[in-house]
């Protein structure tokens, strides 16, 4: 049972994985953020601390089909979401391993629950904005996500930064330092350009039969932060096929 404040740092999450892992305590969320938690889950008051797990680089996806494969028994095959499943298997036995089986918990995401995941990514550094509308992370550049937020009683020190960044720090960004600007100059829908993002255009290019993304974003690849954490192939193929998915409906 936890009762010293320690961080949060386990080597078995990261281990399958999910090596992004924070404590927000909920006194130190900014109000809007607070407020908007309250609101869509007032069993917060309850709650302590929001624990939000993520990954970086490909680790995630090659433990969790190595423990699919090895559970294949347990697992339905017709699973709609097996890697939030396997997010959620992870985070629950980290929560029992590391504060007792008497632990209250509470999943927000996956879940019904709704909270602005990115804000949380931001407050932590792990996110700034990109041109492809999907967060940046300083170090695994394109190529991580947030897997798992969850309220929690646990007691972690918090995993917000001491003091504030100056004004200067937070105008840096990965993407506005960017001399190349590979990722818009490689996309062949010409979604990017200085007004934003065009999903129609994005969309109409991928829904082709010969699209060079349908399973896959020729602009993240052509990104150069993080390269080397870059997603095997076969997991690119399975989100993008995903969201493809998505999209047409």
């Amino acid at each position: 049972m936890q009762d010293v404040q320690t961080k949060l740092d386990s080597a078995f999450l990261r281990d399958v994985g999910l090596n992004l892992q924070a404590a927000i305590p909920l006194e130190q969320l900014p109000e809007t953020l607070r407020q908007q938690l309250h609101q869509a889950c007032p069993q917060a008051a309850d709650f302590r601390q929001l624990l939000l797990f993520g990954n970086g680089g490909p680790r995630f996806w090659q433990a969790a089909q190595t423990h699919m494969e090895a559970n294949a028994n347990l697992t339905n095959a017709q699973e709609a979401h097996p890697l939030d499943q396997f997010s959620i298997t992870m985070v629950e036995q980290f929560i029992r391993d590391e504060l007792g089986a008497e632990a209250s918990y509470l999943f927000l995401y996956p879940g019904s629950f709704t909270l602005n995941l990115q804000s949380l990514g931001s407050l932590l550094a792990w996110h700034q904005n990109s041109p492809l509308m999907i967060g940046i992370h300083p170090e695994f550049g394109l190529w991580s996500a947030y897997r798992v937020l969850v309220l929690c009683n646990s007691n972690f020190a918090s995993s917000l930064p001491l003091q504030q960044r100056s004004a200067e720090q937070k105008s840096v960004s990965i993407c506005v330092a960017c001399q190349t600007r590979a990722c818009v100059q490689a996309c062949p829908a010409n979604a990017m350009d200085h007004a934003g993002f065009h999903l129609d255009r994005c969309w109409q290019y991928r829904s082709q039969e010969e699209s060079m993304c349908r399973v896959r974003c020729v602009a993240r690849l052509a990104c150069p932060v993080g390269t080397e954490h870059r997603y095997s192939d076969e997991q690119i193929h399975y989100h993008y096929a995903q969201s493809l998915v998505f999209m047409r409906k």
